[in-house]
């Protein structure tokens, strides 16, 4: 499966992907008190994750930018 977010940028399919994370998902599942302002892969495509809705999450900037490509165990610290 190819990626809709390509090293380009965003195409039309990933900007509706996005969309849609965004409204399902307005709190940062990470963080869970800030509001969504990415849409967060998972699994990251470096690690061989996908743009399916699964694989996607909302979430806050900072958190999206603090599990970078480390994978599905760097989420940002937080108690569960």
């Amino acid at each position: 499966m190819s990626s809709a977010l390509t090293e380009d940028g965003s195409t039309s399919e990933w900007r509706r992907i996005r969309a849609r994370v965004l409204a399902e998902e307005p709190t940062c599942r990470w963080c869970g008190v800030a509001a969504s302002t990415t849409a967060d892969h998972i699994v990251p495509r470096a690690h061989g994750g996908d743009d399916r809705r699964e694989n996607l999450c909302g979430a806050c900037a900072p958190c999206n930018l603090a599990r970078g490509a480390g994978g599905a165990n760097a989420e940002p610290s937080r108690d569960w």
